[in-house]
């Protein structure tokens, strides 16, 4: 039978050396690993300031341990050396300021083209107006006639009657 000193658990940076992760990271809840100088943190919304990206982009690339940092009870607490490294190892986005400029005609085209497209949806919905007004103009004509020859049928059964029988209603 072991003893209470014999059923100690190894040292958390020893487990993590002889499995191969010698980054730093731990898993939640774990000691931090001696020698690690984490003094220097950012928060997820501070990280995604710097990174220029959202903070479940940046949650992610902490779970996936891209990004080397502790998740703690109040959110994760990032490395800003790990979060500056992954920054500048990105290649970086073009800047409007910086995309090629297009001819003066590629620019007059493209605005005479949108132009064109507002025009055309405009001219779309008063189309399906004048459609819609048709349709129920169609519609009411058809209720008006319908009326007019029912009115008209009643007209003639009441000139049929004689002239006695439709005063005294008989």
């Amino acid at each position: 039978m072991l003893t209470r000193c014999e059923m100690r658990p190894a040292p958390v940076h020893y487990i993590l050396l002889r499995v191969g992760i010698t980054s730093g990271t731990l898993p939640a809840g774990s000691a931090k690993l001696p020698g690690v100088d984490r003094d220097e943190y950012y928060s997820v919304p501070e990280a995604a300031k710097v990174l220029g990206k959202g903070e479940r982009w940046v949650r992610q690339l902490a779970l996936d341990g891209v990004l080397e940092g502790e998740r703690m009870a109040d959110g994760w607490q990032l490395l800003r050396k790990s979060v500056h490294e992954f920054r500048d190892s990105r290649p970086a986005s073009r800047t409007p300021s910086e995309a090629p400029a297009w001819p003066p005609e590629a620019r007059e085209a493209l605005a005479r083209a949108e132009g064109l497209q507002r025009e055309l949806g405009r001219l779309e919905g008063r189309l399906e107006l004048t459609e819609v007004t048709e349709s129920t103009l169609r519609e009411q004509l058809e209720r008006e006639r319908e009326r007019a020859d029912r009115l008209e049928g009643e007209l003639r059964d009441e000139r049929s009657r004689g002239f006695w029988a439709r005063l005294f209603g008989g």
